[in-house]
């Protein structure tokens, strides 16, 4: 497929973009294991999303995105989804308003400071919090244990 033809795909559901997913990195060794890690994260990305949309944002930056495997998400309620992340050993999904950028957050976060930033694991375990630059970071949390487990997303109201 060509690149133009790619920048023009949009996403309706999680299997679409697997599908897709797998066919960007046929015979990856690391393919299985970044679909299982993956999809482990889509329930904690809907609870970011519906705290997003409380923003009306244009866009929202995903520090840790992996693959951009979850960017569909927003893609579809209208949102620019912009994931950075510094892995390389995989092709991530790129769409009709998903964009990847190859980066070290530190490298990049200057452009970023007025967004709303959201990170599902990567921000509060490998990214300080207070590293941040955002007018709001959105991250995953959850409260409960083994069959009450549920998760959720937190606020953080940074000062840019």
């Amino acid at each position: 497929m060509k690149e133009k033809e790619m920048s023009m795909m949009k996403f309706n559901s999680l299997k679409e973009v697997v599908k897709h997913f797998e066919e960007l990195n046929k015979d990856n060794y690391y393919l299985d294991y970044i679909l299982g890690e993956g999809l482990v994260s889509k329930e904690w990305y809907e609870t970011i999303l519906e705290k997003v949309k409380k923003y009306k944002p244009k866009r929202v930056i995903d520090i840790g995105s992996n693959v951009n495997m979850f960017g569909y998400l927003f893609a579809n309620e209208g949102i620019e989804y912009i994931g950075i992340d510094e892995d390389n050993s995989m092709k991530p999904i790129e769409a009709e308003n998903i964009k990847f950028i190859h980066a070290n957050y530190y490298d990049v976060r200057e452009q970023f400071k007025d967004d709303i930033i959201i990170s599902c694991l990567c921000v509060g375990y490998l990214i300080p919090v207070e590293d941040v630059k955002a007018k709001v970071l959105i991250v995953n949390d959850s409260y409960g244990d083994n069959e009450n487990f549920v998760c959720t997303a937190k606020e953080i109201i940074k000062e840019v």
